[in-house]
């Protein structure tokens, strides 16, 4: 008997990434966005001429990875042996399932402990999957235009899939160019006039590029590039000022030595965020995430600018351009996710209302502050690990952080959609 096996659609949306896998393989010419497209349809025949064992096994797969399948007979007399692609694509999931065991499970107990979301349907293979795509040069201009009364899509139309990053990238080989080319003239002129650009450049390459990340994860498309370099630029200077001046209140606890800076800067940052944010015009939790991640751009491109000049000052110009290679390499792991940390971690307890000082003593919020400014002192203490295991440890505990917020996010999302079309 021949057989042909018809897809029906996704029944389990959490297992998205296991079918997307199952499709790759059985259409392996397919753009991503063409694969997209294929998860969506209904009615769509996946393989004809098939065999019944070949059949019935592709189905159970497809099947236990958020697919519905049908199997339909034909009068084909032509069958194809699918047992090859079946096993591949069976070992490929299992095999991601193993590699991904121990990292789930670390993540899980992240969570629990601070009470946010459990991660799903999330794959850092999927997640850069957009970013090495060619694109034009209107679809870039385009992509940047959003979160105007014009461009912020309506909540139905967002989707709650993991977002595909990808302009990050670019912003980064922009600024890293513009840094190279101040590095150049430098050793070609040594003209002490370039120095200035070169510690901007320098201190604003990486942590740039993070908050254009995070612009690009923000799935409500409802906040506007310039709110966001206007958070950046404000709130850097702010939480700059607002930590110098807790400093000052806190002189009696400088036995403490650098770890203080966990118990000054992150409510400085905090302050300055709360200062110059909207909530009502931004309310959901990856609205949060992303203006404390602007706050925490400005403070960590800022103070880096800062400890570069004292580095030129003091010790000359080779350890300047240490100072501002070794911070450049470690900002996605401290301020930035830090404070985009705290804001997400205020937005879910604020629910799109104005700020209240008794949400500060929400145990939501209190967990993952006082988490953040843990990790702040651990990172400014003297415990040293191999391999610069500390502040590896340190970024892989606040991106988990991050990513279950985001999670919470597609969540809220979802539920807004939901009341949405409950109400029409």
């Amino acid at each position: 008997m021949n057989l042909k096996l018809v897809y029906k659609g996704i029944s389990d949306k959490t297992k998205v990434n296991e079918l997307a896998k199952i499709f790759r393989k059985l259409y392996p010419d397919l753009s991503h966005k063409e694969l997209v497209h294929k998860l969506k349809c209904s009615n769509l025949i996946l393989k004809e001429s098939l065999s019944a064992s070949a059949s019935d096994k592709l189905k159970t797969i497809i099947e236990n990875n958020g697919g519905l399948c049908e199997i339909v007979d034909t009068q084909n007399d032509d069958f194809i042996d699918l047992s090859q692609i079946i096993d591949d694509a069976e070992a490929s999931v299992q095999k991601n399932k193993i590699e991904s065991k121990v990292a789930v499970k670390i993540a899980g107990k992240v969570t629990k402990v601070l009470g946010t979301e459990t991660i799903e349907g999330f794959s850092l293979k999927n997640l850069f999957s957009e970013v090495f795509k060619k694109r034009s040069q209107e679809e870039i201009e385009s992509y940047y235009m959003v979160g105007t009364i014009h461009t912020t899509p309506k909540i139905q139309d967002v989707s709650i899939e993991w977002p595909r990053p990808w302009l990050f990238i670019r912003m980064f080989s922009l600024m890293f160019l513009i840094y190279l080319g101040f590095l150049f003239g430098m050793d070609i002129w040594q003209n002490q006039n370039l120095v200035p650009g070169l510690i901007f450049a320098g201190s604003f390459a990486m942590p740039i590029s993070i908050l254009m990340f995070f612009f690009e994860m923000n799935s409500p498309r409802n906040v506007s590039l310039v709110v966001v370099l206007k958070m950046m630029m404000m709130g850097g200077i702010l939480s700059l000022l607002f930590s110098l001046f807790i400093f000052d209140l806190t002189t009696p606890l400088g036995w403490m030595g650098a770890p203080l800076a966990g118990l000054v800067e992150e409510p400085g940052k905090l302050i300055a965020l709360l200062f110059i944010a909207k909530a009502k015009k931004y309310p959901f939790i990856h609205n949060g995430v992303l203006l404390g991640a602007a706050v925490g751009t400005g403070f960590a491109a800022f103070e880096s600018m800062g400890y570069a000049y004292r580095f030129l000052l003091e010790y000359g110009y080779d350890d300047m351009l240490g100072t501002i290679s070794i911070r450049g390499v470690l900002s996605p792991f401290c301020h930035i996710v830090w404070t985009a940390m705290i804001g997400g971690a205020l937005w879910r307890v604020k629910q799109g209302r104005e700020f209240q000082s008794k949400m500060l003593l929400d145990i939501r919020f209190q967990k993952v502050f006082w988490l953040t400014a843990l990790q702040h002192m651990i990172w400014n203490s003297s415990l040293e690990l191999p391999f610069m295991g500390k502040y590896l440890i340190l970024g892989v505990v606040s991106w988990i952080v991050i990513l279950s917020l985001l999670q919470e996010g597609l969540n809220e999302i979802n539920k807004h959609k939901k009341h949405i079309g409950l109400s029409d």
